[in-house]
């Protein structure tokens, strides 16, 4: 009995490593990749909650903190975010990138992602991002930089604000655009 014991845990535990390593290897093999952004003594994010819909910080509440974002157009929502956990002092953005994962399916809108300060309402407060960003276009397979915003004050996250990277989608709800991404922010 002991043996069996030890063979069905020994295989338990192994389905549970590859498991694990099937879930995470391709976001830490792309993160490995991940360009060098300025302000490297500053803080790294890049763990956030996906919200479809507007994005308020309530409708954060009780998600899970995720290293990846999932966009989709048939979500029933013109408005899909990957949220930033609040900081509770102020921060400037020093700079931002996203990789595209994959990306399956299509749109027959445009899907323009941009990184864009709110309030805990939803209220956009501030476009971080220089320019909207075809979804749809963007490389796949490799580290996008985000162009900032050149004015200094658009860079700000106070408290009681959090960042985000926003996709909104030009027409109504619906084709198939499925697209996995990872992003990565530098704050001081």
């Amino acid at each position: 009995m002991t043996r069996l014991w030890k063979l069905f845990s020994g295989f338990v535990i192994l389905s549970c490593v590859f498991g694990l390593a099937w879930f995470f290897v391709p976001p830490l093999l792309a993160q490995a990749q991940s360009p060098a952004l300025p302000g490297a003594g500053g803080e790294r994010w890049s763990v956030g909650t996906y919200v479809e819909g507007s994005p308020t910080y309530l409708a954060a509440t009780g998600r899970f903190l995720e290293s990846s974002g999932v966009f989709r157009t048939n979500r029933g929502v013109t408005e899909l975010a990957y949220i930033f956990p609040a900081a509770a002092t102020v921060k400037t953005v020093d700079g931002a990138s996203f990789y595209i994962l994959n990306r399956t399916g299509a749109y027959s809108g445009n899907v323009w992602l941009s990184l864009r300060v709110y309030d805990y309402a939803g209220t956009l407060k501030r476009s971080v991002s220089l320019a909207n960003v075809d979804l749809e276009a963007a490389a796949t397979g490799q580290w996008v930089a985000l162009p900032l915003s050149a004015t200094a004050g658009n860079l700000v996250i106070n408290p009681g604000e959090f960042l985000a990277f926003h996709a909104a989608l030009s027409g109504v709800a619906g084709d198939n655009l499925d697209a996995r991404l990872l992003f990565d922010v530098v704050v001081h």
